[in-house]
């Protein structure tokens, strides 16, 4: 009877680790994968943040330079357009005299490529905007 007893016992255990085996590989490629996805898509979000930063920052400089004293929304457009060599994707570049607080001001204003697939995406998906005061001489009497 004892013997019966071992060798059905013996055949659960056979059974259970012969219908898992395999199931260690299968773990391992699902969670690899997942772990691949997510971490592509943390680059991706680095790449955009990093493009917008850079876009902004680029704005910025240009509205200062077109508003410097003698400077022009031309020569702050012309800067932009320098600066933008290193940023990927199409990019168009206005600049505008505004009023800021009561005084003259030059804003600029870049659309550029929404990065969604690597540095390809969506044609003014990010659109950003920079502001300087324009430098007058102010005479002392």
């Amino acid at each position: 009877m004892l013997p019966t007893v071992r060798r059905w016992v013996h055949q659960r255990i056979s059974r259970k680790t012969s219908s898992e085996q395999g199931s260690a590989v299968t773990g391992f490629l699902f969670t690899s994968l997942l772990l691949t996805i997510v971490l592509m898509g943390l680059l991706q979000l680095v790449m955009i943040m990093h493009t917008r930063v850079m876009l902004i920052d680029i704005a910025g400089e240009a509205a200062r330079i077109g508003g410097r004293y003698g400077g022009s929304t031309n020569q702050g457009i012309t800067h932009a357009q320098q600066l933008l060599t290193t940023v990927p994707g199409q990019h168009t570049v206005t600049a505008t005299p505004t009023t800021i607080g009561g005084r003259q001001a030059i804003t600029v204003n870049i659309a550029a490529e929404l990065p969604i697939l690597g540095p390809y995406g969506i044609p003014g998906g990010l659109k950003v905007q920079g502001s300087g005061f324009i430098e007058e001489i102010v005479s002392s009497s």
